[in-house]
């Protein structure tokens, strides 16, 4: 939310809040989006969206703008100094995880990603090594 936002003063908001509030999302079809709509839909609640696309500069300007609620991934919003970044109550989880086939050839760029994921993600396992 923009600095002036009167969220802005919360360190977290539940679904239930953002849901009374315009919403800046991603435009049809972006997981992030589909994630926030069912969040809200599920209980019983029909979103407010002001505004859909798939550029985060606009939703970014949007949101700093002050005139509703956004959310995008904790890094992008800590980066934006027009922005207040709240935790969302309760969390969304996603599970996911990450193949490759065996045997095949792994650039070392997903090798570090690999590596990343599993550095990055509590709990997260190699359960195999790749050749």
């Amino acid at each position: 939310v923009a600095r002036g936002h009167p969220l802005a003063r919360q360190r977290s908001v539940t679904v239930e809040r953002i849901a009374r509030e315009p919403l800046f999302l991603f435009a049809p079809g972006f997981f992030q989006r589909d994630l926030v709509v069912e969040a809200v839909e599920a209980r019983g609640l029909a979103p407010r969206i002001a505004l859909e696309s798939d550029l985060v500069p606009l939703l970014v300007d949007a949101a700093a703008a002050g005139g509703g609620v956004t959310t995008l991934l904790r890094m992008a919003a800590e980066a934006e100094p027009r922005l207040v970044p709240l935790s969302l109550r309760p969390a969304l989880f996603v599970e996911a995880g990450v193949a490759w086939k065996a045997g095949a050839y792994l650039s070392r760029a997903a090798r570090a990603f690999v590596d990343f994921v599993l550095a990055a993600v509590p709990g997260s396992r190699r359960r195999a090594e790749p050749e």
